[in-house]
């Protein structure tokens, strides 16, 4: 759920980005794009074992 919540924050981010500095700037909303990445890596490396695991 970590996971989810950081993705949806990165991409909230990068669409505020894109809305107030336009889609020419890709360097703009990379970061917040890369933060939805990490967290949502996070998530699954967390969850896909825990899944395997507890069955």
């Amino acid at each position: 759920m970590i996971g989810l919540l950081g993705t949806l924050s990165g991409m909230i981010g990068a669409f505020q980005a894109i809305g107030t500095k336009g889609m020419g700037r890709p360097e703009a909303f990379a970061e917040d794009i890369g933060e939805a990445l990490i967290t949502a890596a996070s998530g699954l490396v967390i969850g896909i074992p825990s899944m395997v695991f507890s069955s």
